[in-house]
């Protein structure tokens, strides 16, 4: 789970960093769940991150939840496409939702009665 937060890296240096770090950390996951419930605002720069993460988690394969947008944030994703690739009911309201979207998501992904995790 990445809460937002309401300060942001200042250097390019340390941005580089976070998406390196998030981004190995987002491979080993199915499930993602990026929660901006206590983000007030979002510059474009901020934005692009999120938008590598989630090529990240696209190219791996991760699933990703985005959950306490407010209108500003989900504005500012928005005119980048940053959420273009993530499906309507994975943009849900509260953290609440979100976990029953990963569970959904997860139980969908499980293995059913009688096959290999493999199938």
């Amino acid at each position: 789970i990445y809460r937002g937060e309401r300060s942001h890296a200042s250097h390019f240096g340390e941005i580089c960093g976070l998406v390196t770090v998030i981004g190995l950390d987002i491979k080993e996951h199915e499930v993602v769940v990026f929660d901006f419930s206590d983000t007030v605002y979002i510059d474009d720069s901020a934005a692009m991150v999120i938008g590598q993460l989630l090529e990240i988690a696209a190219r791996s394969k991760t699933q990703c939840i985005v959950t306490g947008l407010s209108e500003d944030v989900a504005a500012t994703l928005n005119s980048l496409d940053i959420l273009g690739a993530i499906p309507a009911d994975r943009i849900v309201g509260s953290f609440d939702e979100a976990r029953r979207a990963a569970r959904q998501v997860l139980e969908a992904d499980a293995p059913k009665p009688g096959e290999s995790p493999s199938s």
